[in-house]
């Protein structure tokens, strides 16, 4: 198996990053940088592009340099295989240091020295370093004097000018692709005396297999199955892996193949009972399977065993210029390095008690690339394991990952999932919503997922009346995407119901038809789910012009969706954009008056998920928003 992986550093590579806003107070003053290498030619001495796409928190405390050894150990268990460490940033007590090259040198030389193990994770000798001056981040035009190359080996320090890329996301995406391997299998554990022993030698027999000449890799988009050293089930020379997309180039639409570097590439592990190295199911196999002669081996025993169920879920994200073989090394690797992660989970807490296990994948703040992580789940023979029974757990990573504590970022709720619907509803509609196009203005927009909520859904017809009810119900799909609660979207009723509950009503409104406000609607989340909102009160629609700030500080410390409503019909504010000089602003609206079915393309086209300007909202009505609050949980 190969061994960890560094991007190699060279003197004419070009280095894209993103301006890093990094909370304070959260994580050491030491942290990792992440990236990935895309290669421009195929000329060895070539200058390639490397582009920071991620960074974590080390774990060492103020009076010691980080355990170089545990930081590799940590990036290889949550982070994508081909994503590799490709140099430090310094900030804080460690920034206020580092004022020039000679301190910066000093203080790597201090970090970095040889006692420290650094060369498990940075096999190269020239390291990035980047300073983050003020609270944990830096701006763009600052880039020239806080980005410098270390060279462990002479300790000299030299000055780096990288490009910023502020769309870092879909700069990626246009040069790399993600690739998930899932697969699910069981290992039989011996009960004994000691079944952390038992566990631990299973699992180590497991990672031992992947080993063999007869494990292989199928991509089923393309029919292609990668052995070791070799692949089949194309005639054409695979270089690299985009060789694949040319390879298909007449078979696919453009408009797939223009997607495909965007979206997860899945792969199928195969084993083989051979020890030739695997080949797709056919025919041809098949008859050669039934023309061997049958050996049964019968060992009687009365062993009893646990069965625990192992799930695999493995990433791997790289450039379009990757070897096309390196792939099975990368999937590989990322599967012996998840059997080891499943295995501490399993074994989770208790001695002599064992956990079933799953892998999660998450989108987090200033990373471009999917984190992994793997919790227990549930201990045989007990109750399935509540969000708070790993609140610790979560904790401990938040200040791995840099989360701000005021949002839940790692619970099971937060996990990518599918991107089009969430309980029959279409989630996170404005991702592919028409630009702005407001110059040089601050956007600023829902944090997380959300379901898209309007008329005529459930089988519920409350065209013109039940448009703040709707907004509610997207506001109340928020927490419910975030892990902030379980409790299910309120029907009509339901809302009515607590309203009367709370005496805010009288008991005629259940069953009516009678219009919401923006107070009743934070009076329903308060007294069902604990959510507090604030009320924002504006005289008439012109007052929206004056509210970019507010509605920005909101976006950017709390990013949950805002219900407006007052004088006239409700709307679901998802963020805003604001220019500070001119004045220019414009709302991300989601409408609840829709009445169609959930498309996408309709939905967009027509602007029912739209930025509004000013104009947008009625002149002569006052409007009251409703901005629910996050509640400091994790």
């Amino acid at each position: 198996m190969a061994g960890h992986r560094c991007l190699q550093l060279r003197k004419d590579d070009q280095i894209y990053v993103y301006p890093l806003q990094l909370p304070a107070s959260i994580g050491s003053d030491v942290g990792l940088l992440l990236g990935i290498s895309f290669a421009t030619t195929f000329m060895p001495d070539a200058a390639d592009e490397m582009a920071v796409i991620g960074c974590c928190s080390c774990g060492n405390d103020e009076k010691h340099p980080p355990d170089w050894k545990l930081e590799a150990d940590f990036v290889r268990a949550h982070y994508p295989s081909g994503v590799c460490p490709c140099g430090i940033f310094l900030r804080n007590s460690l920034a206020a240091e580092a004022t020039d090259h000679h301190k910066v040198k000093d203080v790597c030389t201090r970090l970095l020295h040889k006692n420290t193990g650094y060369k498990s994770l940075f096999t190269t000798d020239r390291v990035l370093v980047m300073v983050l001056e003020g609270a944990g981040g830096h701006s763009s035009e600052h880039f020239d004097k806080l980005c410098y190359i270390y060279h462990t080996g002479t300790h000299k320090v030299s000055v780096v000018l990288p490009i910023v890329v502020t769309g870092l996301s879909q700069w990626c995406e246009d040069k790399s692709v993600i690739m998930r391997l899932m697969a699910s299998f069981t290992l039989e554990v011996p009960i004994t005396d000691d079944i952390v022993a038992a566990v631990k030698e299973c699992f180590k027999k497991q990672r031992k297999e992947l080993h063999s000449p007869s494990v292989a890799l199928h991509m089923p988009l393309f029919g292609i199955t990668i052995n070791p050293n070799s692949y089949i089930g194309s005639d054409r020379m695979l270089r690299t892996v985009a060789d694949l997309w040319e390879l298909h180039r007449n078979k696919t639409d453009k408009a797939k193949l223009k997607c495909l570097s965007a979206e997860v590439l899945d792969i199928e592990l195969l084993f083989s009972t051979d020890i030739n190295p695997v080949t797709p199911p056919d025919a041809q196999a098949m008859t050669a399977s039934l023309a061997a002669s049958p050996v049964v081996s019968y060992q009687p025993s009365s062993m009893e065993y646990y069965r625990i169920p192992v799930p695999i879920d493995v990433m791997c994200m790289v450039s379009l210029t990757t070897p096309f073989q390196a792939i099975y090394d990368l999937i590989l690797e990322g599967i012996s390095v998840q059997l080891k992660q499943i295995e501490k989970y399993t074994l989770w807490k208790e001695e002599n008690k064992l956990y079933t296990v799953c892998v999660n994948h998450f989108v987090l703040p200033n990373h471009h690339c999917p984190v992994t992580m793997v919790y227990p789940c549930k201990p045989f023979n007990g109750n399935t394991l509540r969000d708070d029974d790993l609140l610790e757990m979560r904790k401990s990573f938040h200040v791995r990952f840099l989360l701000p504590t005021n949002r839940p970022y790692l619970r099971h709720a937060n996990r990518i999932t599918a991107r089009s619907k969430g309980n029959g509803h279409l989630t996170n509609v404005h991702i592919e919503v028409k630009p702005h196009g407001v110059k040089e203005a601050a956007v600023a927009m829902v944090v997380g997922t959300y379901s898209y909520y309007h008329y005529m859904q459930d089988g519920v017809d409350d065209k013109g009346w039940g448009c703040a009810y709707r907004s509610l119900q997207t506001l109340w799909s928020w927490y419910n995407h975030q892990g902030c609660t379980t409790k299910p979207i309120p029907s009509h009723k339901a809302i009515q119901q607590a309203l009367v509950d709370t005496g805010d009503k009288p008991p005629s409104l259940i069953g009516s038809k009678q219009w919401l406000g923006s107070f009743e609607v934070s009076v329903v989340l308060n007294h069902l789910i604990g959510v507090s909102s604030k009320i924002l009160h504006v005289t008439s629609g012109s007052e929206m012009a004056s509210q970019g700030r507010q509605l920005l500080q909101h976006f950017r410390t709390q990013g949950t969706p805002i219900m407006i409503g007052g004088g006239v019909l409700a709307h679901t504010i998802l963020g805003v954009c604001y220019n500070e000089q001119t004045g220019d602003i414009k709302f991300l609206i989601l409408d609840p008056h829709y009445t169609g079915k959930d498309d996408i393309n309709v939905i967009l086209n027509k602007g029912w998920c739209s930025w509004k300007k000013v104009d947008f909202w009625n002149h002569e009505a006052h409007y009251n928003m409703c901005m629910p609050q996050l509640s400091d949980e994790i």
